[in-house]
Parts: C-alpha cells; sequence; structure tokens
C-alpha cells in the first residue's frame, strides 16, 4: 500500500471514530424533540398560573371553596379542567375574570452547532536517515455543522386553565422525568425553566407596582428572556506506527470534537386590550411575526421588543 492510501486510511478511521450527526438537532442530547420542548413549557406555565391562583385563595377563609381546591392545587390532587371557577367568592372571582383573557408567548430559539475534527502528523524520511532527519507533515480533515430552529407559540391563561385537554399534561401520559420539578444544570431547557417567578412577578407588578404598557398604553405588557448556552467538548491524541513502510515511520493522529447548544426563550405577557384594526405591515415586527388577535399582539410584540433593546443581552431568572 503507498503512503497517500496510508494517510488516507488512517484520516477515514479518524472519520469514523468522529463521526457525529449530520443535521445536529435539539433531541440528541437533551432528548426532546422540539413539540416535547413546546408542551413542557406550556404545562410549567400552566401549572405556575394555577399556583399563583392558589396562593393568592389559600388565605381566604371567608371562601371555603376557594381554600379547598387550592390546597388540592398545592398539593397536586385536583384536575385544573374540573374546577368550577364560578363557584368562587364573587370577589375572588372578578380577579381571575380579569387575568383569564391574559396571553402568554414563548418565542424559541435553538441554535447548535457541532464540530469535528482530525488530524494526522507524520514523519517521513525517519526510516531512511535512522532518524537523524525528520520532516513533518499535516494533514487533516474539519467538519462543522449548524443548525437553528425559531418558532413562536401563544396561549390565553384561561384556555390552559381551563380548556386545555387534561391529558396534556397528564403526569401519567408521559415518563415520571417529562414534567421535571427540578432544574437541569446540563440542558436546563429540558427541566424547570422559571415560569413560575415570570407569573410571579407580572401578576405582582400588575396589580400592585403599576406595570404599565408601551407609550403611555395603560395595559401592562412584559417579557423575559433566558439564554442557556451548554458546550461539550473532547480531544484525544493517539500515536501511529505504520510498520510496513521503508518512508513512512509514524505519525500522531488527533482527534477533536465539541457541540454548543444555544437555547434561547423569551416569554412575553400582556393584559386583555381592546380590537384593534391595524394596517396588515403593523402586524409584523422586527424579528418575530406580531399576530393574532390584539392581546396576543401585545404579548409577541414585547417578546419582538425586548430582542430589540436587548440584542444579546438575557434576564436570567432562576
Amino acid at each position: 500500500m503507498n503512503s497517500s492510501r496510508r494517510i488516507g486510511s488512517i484520516l477515514l478511521f479518524g472519520s469514523v471514530l468522529n463521526a457525529c450527526a449530520a443535521h445536529p438537532v435539539v433531541h440528541d442530547f437533551t432528548g426532546y424533540y422540539a413539540p416535547e420542548l413546546v408542551r413542557k413549557a406550556r404545562c410549567e406555565a400552566r401549572q405556575a398560573i394555577a399556583d399563583k391562583i392558589a396562593a393568592w385563595l389559600i388565605g381566604n377563609d371567608d371562601d371555603p371553596y376557594g381554600v379547598e381546591i387550592s390546597k388540592k392545587i398545592r398539593d397536586r390532587k385536583i384536575r385544573l379542567s374540573t374546577i368550577e371557577w364560578k363557584k368562587l367568592d364573587p370577589r375572588d372571582y372578578a380577579y381571575l375574570e380579569y387575568f383569564f383573557p391574559t396571553a402568554i408567548a414563548f418565542n424559541f430559539n435553538l441554535d447548535i452547532t457541532e464540530a469535528n475534527d482530525a488530524s494526522v502528523d507524520l514523519n517521513f524520511l525517519a526510516a531512511i536517515t535512522k532518524g537523524t532527519v525528520s520532516v513533518p507533515i499535516k494533514t487533516g480533515l474539519n467538519r462543522s455543522r449548524n443548525n437553528v430552529q425559531t418558532f413562536t407559540i401563544a396561549d390565553k391563561w384561561g384556555y390552559l386553565l381551563k380548556d386545555l385537554p387534561e391529558y396534556y399534561c397528564d403526569q401519567n401520559e408521559v415518563d415520571p422525568e417529562f414534567f421535571s420539578s427540578r432544574s437541569k444544570y446540563v440542558y436546563p431547557i429540558a427541566g424547570k425553566i422559571g415560569i413560575d417567578a415570570m407569573v410571579d412577578d407580572f401578576v405582582d407588578l400588575t396589580l400592585f407596582g403599576a406595570l404599565a404598557g408601551e407609550k403611555g398604553e395603560s395595559k401592562p405588557a412584559m417579557a423575559y428572556a433566558q439564554q442557556f448556552t451548554t458546550k461539550i467538548y473532547g480531544n484525544v491524541t493517539p500515536k501511529i506506527t505504520v510498520v510496513s513502510s521503508s518512508s513512512l515511520k509514524d505519525g500522531t493522529l488527533g482527534l477533536s470534537n465539541y457541540r454548543e447548544d444555544k437555547h434561547k426563550i423569551i416569554v412575553g405577557f400582556s393584559l386583555a386590550v381592546s380590537p384593534q384594526f391595524e394596517r396588515e405591515e403593523e402586524k409584523v415586527g422586527t424579528y418575530v411575526n406580531v399576530e393574532g388577535d390584539a392581546t396576543t399582539r401585545r404579548a409577541i410584540g414585547a417578546i419582538d421588543q425586548l430582542i430589540r433593546r436587548t440584542e444579546r443581552s438575557f434576564v436570567l431568572v432562576e
């Protein structure tokens, strides 16, 4: 076998060892596909809204039904779709009616890069010159792939609590770790991402903090952004000795691999606003298509505005 064929064989060996997905996707390492991440986020939001309601109701001794269901919500012993919200004390129900039309929108940006490098350093003439002269020659193969997914979804709080099919967020319909109540530190997007803190802030600022809309608008809107970056890498440099050639004595095979996942989620909120008859071009945001009814557009518009203002600055919610 001539030298060029040996070099090709070594590179082929390196490429086999270094094989990776030609189309890297979020499922490769998190274990979840994009629709499953959406499902996890929607159900986390649903439970966060329910928990906020329970925290509000549990201390009102004048509303026995409210106290009863709040404890069951807290202990995860009630199906949210079975709650008879109108049985609450009228004052409590009035607060819920105020928030039920609230829109919550999620913008996902899943940016994944995977690279594999293989290089070979070869020493020619060493055998011929008995090691007194060494001429190193290096050859290699570098591969890099990138995949980006971006999409936006939106819900209303009332729909999540009352109309979302119960099986969608049922623990018994998925594996035990799917609806995790804990953060996952290697791939945070696969665990709890902190929507409860966002809901708390939005409700409290709306009721007690004079949260305002943009450009003097009276209806509050708010957005949070989180970006999780995980990079996994590894290197190996084994020694290769070729004993059947007088011109190719030895060499070093270098393998380098890394994968970087950037998972960005922006969550937008908006209280209900009156229907607005806008020109079609006003529905298109700079980075996100601002579509839907007036309330949904306001929530998605808050996401678009956050992207415009912050670019690569993110608020981390624990």
